[in-house]
């Protein structure tokens, strides 16, 4: 096949390693161009841990060229970055076009519906409630993939394509994704704002002393139960709007295999296995904050609001973490203000979390 993936960060890259290390004609497009350049200067993406070898997927200069031929489009981007991709991706696409989304937040998915609609085009979305894969990439053209999850939820917009999207996902990743509800569900799927944000509020003054802190080794007990306690609002707004999701226990059992115990045991086993990795941010100015507090944490306060089941703790915490940066992070999630989110009535929503925007 060939596959277009936008963005070249972790994930991105890692994407592209898999797509180029299963024989498929591989085209990278990044917004800044930074995270390409390498590769366009002829470096080879080098690949370890999961899988193994080099690769030299192509690298486009602009984003129409990117996906004209692709049989499908996989987007490896921020959160921070989707409202303003997806406007423009909305008019480059083709009727049905393929695309893959992970992971997704605040029903992101829904912007490059809306563009597509305006033009009279059916979308072809699938969405993941997490990423195929875990990794980190390095300042070189380098990516090391950790592991492939083993089991993934999924969604597809309109839902009607959940069969074709989850043959689609299964012919590049292998028999791994099972359909659970709509993008909403998906978005609530998404447990990284949960563990992230309670990560960075316990571990601050080490991500601005720049420490070398094990990740896995700082989801102590109390930290667990703060996780565990923001998890538990974030399934009661699931069950509100009608999806079934499985805790954060279930993630990490689902993703890495380990036994479904208290996750201050889940984490010392995932610190055990992997010798420590990986470390957490070295900065404040990370994307556990910036990305995970408003695409994700405001986001479930958002929805808490339209379905009146209040999140105490979700909610306090990002009074807290915009106490901490002098900041609103309610304020920084554009899709959100994009789409008009929170004046929606709740059946409208649920309509097109399932349908998408009504087609002229």
């Amino acid at each position: 096949m060939r596959i277009t993936v936008i963005g070249a960060g972790n994930i991105g890259l890692a994407v592209a390693a898999h797509a180029c290390h299963h024989g498929h004609d591989t085209t990278l497009w990044s917004p800044s161009g930074a995270g390409t350049a390498a590769l366009a200067a002829g470096q080879p993406l080098r690949y370890a841990g999961a899988i193994e070898g080099q690769a030299r997927p192509g690298v486009a200069s602009d984003l129409p060229a990117a996906v004209r031929d692709a049989d499908v489009v996989y987007i490896a981007l921020p959160a921070t970055a989707h409202a303003g991709v997806f406007k423009q991706l909305g008019q480059c696409l083709r009727d049905a076009q393929p695309v893959i989304l992970s992971a997704l937040s605040s029903v992101s998915a829904l912007v490059l519906d809306r563009e597509l609609a305006a033009r009279g085009l059916r979308s072809n979305i699938a969405v993941f409630g997490s990423t195929p894969m875990t990794a980190r990439r390095a300042p070189t053209p380098e990516v090391q993939v950790s592991a492939l999850r083993t089991v993934l939820d999924m969604a597809a917009l309109p839902v009607a394509r959940g069969p074709a999207a989850l043959a689609l996902c299964t012919a590049l990743f292998g028999e791994r994704f099972r359909i659970n509800g709509d993008i909403l569900a998906m978005s609530l799927a998404n447990v990284n704002p949960i563990a992230h944000s309670a990560l960075a509020l316990c571990n601050i003054t080490r991500m601005e002393h720049a420490e070398q802190w094990p990740q896995y080794h700082c989801i102590t007990p109390y930290v667990s139960r703060l996780i565990e306690t923001m998890d538990a609002e974030r399934l009661t707004l699931a069950a509100a709007v009608g999806c079934t999701l499985g805790t954060i226990h279930a993630h990490f059992h689902n993703s890495l295999g380990v036994a479904q115990t208290d996750l201050a045991t889940i984490a010392a086993e995932i610190h055990r296995r992997r010798g420590g990795l990986p470390l957490g941010p070295t900065h404040p100015l990370h994307r556990y904050v910036l990305e995970d507090i408003p695409f994700g944490l405001v986001f479930f306060a958002a929805l808490a609001k339209m379905v009146n089941r209040p999140v105490p703790v979700i909610s306090s915490v990002i009074t807290i973490i915009d106490a901490l940066y002098g900041r609103s992070f309610a304020q920084e999630n554009d899709v959100l203000a994009t789409l008009g989110l929170e004046k929606l009535p709740l059946p409208e929503l649920l309509a097109l979390a399932r349908e998408g925007y009504p087609r002229r």
